[in-house]
């Protein structure tokens, strides 16, 4: 049946089987269904066109998916079904055909039988202008006039609904009327796009249905969906680009828009609303995206109670910086990722991370060896960037230039100032510096806002079915003076430590250790890492001595840091005492050789502009262990408690101490299993033995630590005991 000028085959009531048949060639079409009783099947059919132009192969309404087993193929890329309109009274499915169906008048789906149209996945469907597709009869309150549309492709096979013109307004689009929903019928948009239809690409009158999910409603020329007393539930799609509103909700209309992170749908670009609420209803829109991070832009995108106080109000809060993924594109991102100092260092072989709002990774990659980045296949979203397991250069230098910004002395901007502000308040002060000098010396080890700012040249980069270059400039949260990552990055400390002197220790003691300074100092911010060996001593605490301030500090594994910032600098002239550090020896006796206190590469002094300070020279002195094995047994033999009389004890007892030297006297008590402590004694008290007496009225019963400490100046004495109180 083949190049014949018009048909190949011409059917009027007829229902052939045809087997291996091929209908090539024919002028108009190969198959010409003349009426609604036509219902052929084929089997290992060709069908296929060679000439130019618009070519239809031209079926009734009510084609079925009889073509099995069988191909048909069109060499003419105009070519495509033809579906002349008409009423669908029974089930029908439309297989997928490469090259779509034309719809050329309206189709109405309905019947007493509730007749359902099924779309196969990866179809296009073209209808004519003025043309549209009913799903139930119009006009019919009655049973008889019931019908579904199931329209499900899936995310690589989408199904399309639109203008056979490929303009905008160009059909009529679908309508769902009220014998939609009767009886619990059920009709469904899945990954589909409906879109440049007139007045709506859908319209819903009163009725439930269709289900919307994972949908694209796009490029009206009026909306893109009306609902006029209908309460769809919309999932998970994108309602975009209409030339009126997005979704017109009129009368008693109470649809559910997203309402659920996992049903987010996107909601922006639409030209006078996005949302039109005509109703008294309270309509439930959470969780979507609207294309801004700015709350009051979602806001103007909404008609409700607050432009009319007679309508409902749009429930949108929380809303989403994450976009629903559309159907047939992706994102392509890409650029340099630089750290964001003086130079815009690029930062090769970083692995960055896009994070969405609430720090869930989306995507990864690593940048390649000039620090360029590519991320392909994002979806619709807010980006905001991480990068993990890579972290430094905040320390006291930092701080004091967010003090120094607080107190107007300098102004921080841009990413610099972002990165200043650590803990999320969004303004920058004191708290802000006291958590950067936490988390030099390791007591905090991450910030509440976390470790990376990063900010595009775009901001804020918003994605939406786009290809996009931008760089990437990043700064670790607290490095103010973005001296992590630079050009001319310093190798080594600025600050040497000599060990000009000696002092001799014991065993089991405490004692005050001072750091001088070998040349004059200006100081407004100290950080320092001081390392030793942790079997031989642990440092308890360091004081600046020209402020008269403990320093923040944490000890740990031989490692002790500490940081110090104030807008009122400290000045020292040659051979000044800058520190005090209080050590707590082990047992050295077995240790051979001197004990060694050193600087760790973090360490590093400012000036009072934040200038770093170069060719700093402090002086320690090398610790000796003293092997007197007479004085090690004297001084392990000579304890200060002697006594605790009685223990355990119910009311009141005596503490009996040994004081060797004058010195202060400190004795106190404190609950095993409390960090509150009791001062029973402090003062200065004159080498003796003593006795003092302990009432314990008001204290609970428990395990309890008696500690007497005895100072005179670089030596210090410790002792403690348990005691128990039983009442």
């Amino acid at each position: 049946m083949e190049n014949n000028g018009e048909y190949g085959l011409y059917l009027i009531s007829s229902g052939p089987s045809l087997v291996l048949v091929n209908m090539n060639g024919n002028g108009t079409a190969g198959v010409y269904y003349g009426d609604g009783s036509c219902n052929p099947t084929y089997f290992s059919c060709e069908i296929s066109n060679s000439d130019f132009g618009f070519r239809y192969y031209t079926c009734n309404t009510s084609i079925d998916n009889s073509i099995i087993n069988g191909t048909i193929t069109f060499n003419n890329m105009k070519a495509m079904i033809a579906i002349p309109g008409g009423t669908i009274n029974a089930s029908r499915t439309w297989g997928y055909l490469e090259f779509g169906y034309a719809i050329l008048g309206t189709i109405e789906i309905y019947n007493n039988s509730v007749p359902c149209l099924t779309i196969a996945p990866g179809n296009t469907l073209k209808f004519e202008k003025d043309v549209k597709l009913h799903v139930a009869h119009p006009t019919s309150g009655n049973s008889w006039g019931m019908g579904r549309l199931v329209a499900e492709g899936t995310a690589e096979e989408p199904i399309l609904f639109t203008a056979l013109n490929d303009s905008a307004g160009g059909w009529n689009g679908l309508q769902f009327n009220d014998a939609s929903d009767r009886d619990g019928i059920v009709s469904t948009l899945k990954n589909c796009s409906i879109e440049k239809a007139a007045e709506n690409n859908i319209y819903c009158y009163s009725t439930t249905q269709p289900t919307f999910d994972s949908c694209v409603i796009a490029y009206s020329s009026g909306t893109g969906i009306n609902l006029n007393y209908a309460s769809p539930s919309i999932n998970r799609t994108q309602i975009i680009e209409n030339a009126s509103y997005g979704i017109y909700i009129n009368n008693n209309s109470t649809p559910v828009i997203g309402n659920a992170p996992d049903k987010s749908c996107d909601l922006f670009n639409n030209g006078t609303y996005d949302i039109y609420n005509n109703s008294g209803n309270n309509i439930n829109a959470r969780y979507n995206f609207w294309n801004t991070l700015d709350s009051l832009v979602v806001v103007s995108r909404i008609y409700d109670k607050y432009d009319n106080a007679g309508k409902g109000e749009v429930y949108f809060s929380p809303f989403s910086y994450q976009g629903f993924n559309p159907l047939d594109t992706l994102n392509r991102l890409s650029g340099n990722l630089m750290y964001a100092n003086d130079d815009s260092t690029s930062m090769p072989g970083t692995t960055l991370y896009i994070i969405n709002e609430k720090n869930i990774v989306k995507d990864s990659t690593t940048t390649d060896g000039v620090g360029d980045y590519l991320f392909d296949g994002l979806s619709n979203s807010f980006c905001e960037f991480t990068i993990p397991d890579y972290y430094g250069g905040v320390n006291s230098t930092d701080a004091l230039l967010i003090l120094q910004h607080f107190a107007h002395v300098i102004t921080l901007d841009g990413v610099r100032l972002m990165a200043a502000d650590v803990n999320g308040s969004n303004t920058v002060n004191s708290t802000d510096a006291l958590f950067v000098m936490k988390r030099f010396v390791h007591l905090i080890d991450e910030f509440p806002v976390g470790d990376w700012i990063i900010i595009p040249d775009i901001y804020p980069l918003l994605l939406y079915n786009d290809t996009i270059e931008t760089d990437l400039y990043g700064l670790c949260y607290g490095d103010v003076d973005a001296s992590f990552i630079a050009a001319d990055k310093r190798d080594g400390n600025t600050i040497e430590l000599v060990h000009g002197t000696e002092m001799a220790i014991d065993s089991w003691q405490k004692y005050r250790v001072f750091v001088t300074v070998k040349n004059s100092v200006t100081a407004g911010a100290v950080s320092l890492e001081f390392i030793y060996p942790d079997n031989a001593m642990d440092i308890h605490s360091v004081k600046l001595l020209p402020a008269g301030q403990e320093m923040i500090s944490y000890s740990g594994s031989g490692t002790t840091r500490v940081a110090w910032a104030d807008l009122t600098p400290v000045t020292l002239n040659k051979n000044d005492v800058m520190l005090e550090l209080l050590i707590e020896t082990k047992d050295i006796s077995s240790i051979e050789g001197d004990i060694s206190i050193e600087l760790g590469n973090g360490s590093e002094m400012a000036g009072p502009s934040a200038n770093i300070l170069q060719d700093v020279v402090l002086n320690i002195p090398l610790l000796t262990v003293n092997h007197n094995e007479e004085d090690a047994l004297q001084a392990s033999a000579n304890k200060l408690i002697t006594s605790v009389y009685p223990n355990p004890f119910r009311n009141e007892t005596t503490i009996g101490y040994r004081v060797p030297e004058e010195g202060n006297v400190n004795i106190t008590i404190q609950k095993i299993d409390s960090d509150k402590k009791f001062v029973i004694l402090n003062q200065r008290v004159a080498a003796g033995e003593y006795q003092t007496n302990f009432n314990a009225a008001g204290f609970p019963s428990g395990i309890y630590i008696c500690t007497v400490s005895i100072s005179n100046g670089l030596k210090v004495w410790f002792d403690n005991k348990k005691v128990i109180i039983r009442k």
